[in-house]
């Protein structure tokens, strides 16, 4: 009984250790969480407007784009999604999930707020 104990505060002792050197860390994941609460609550409760206005507003561009009274800068939007303007679906694919896979605490917390926010909001 006394080392389950020990080990206890051991774990809490070595956690509170690894959490007291990062305080920057609690903000961030506190940030992910809001965004993901945000994201489900306006999806959860809007969102077939939302998605309506997404498409609305890439079909307005693409319309635009194609009757040539805006021109897109699609070299410029490469650096900002990290994707060429030829890239394949699996290529796509592959981009997104080695980025979840780098991002794997973000992402985490990003989908405990959706969660949270789809179930109780």
């Amino acid at each position: 009984m006394g080392t389950t104990m020990a080990k206890k505060q051991g774990l809490a002792q070595a956690l509170k250790c690894k959490l007291d050197t990062c305080p920057e860390w609690y903000v961030e994941i506190a940030g992910y969480l809001i965004v993901g609460f945000v994201f489900g609550f306006l999806l959860k409760y809007g969102g077939r407007l939302f998605l309506s206005l997404l498409v609305g507003a890439l079909l307005a561009l693409w319309a635009l784009d194609y009757l040539q009274l805006i021109t897109i800068h699609y070299d410029l939007l490469e650096p900002f999604f990290g994707f060429s303007a030829k890239v394949s679906l699996q290529q796509l694919i592959d981009g997104s999930f080695l980025w979840l896979r780098h991002h794997i605490v973000e992402t985490l917390a990003v989908l405990f707020g959706f969660m949270v926010a789809w179930k109780f909001a």
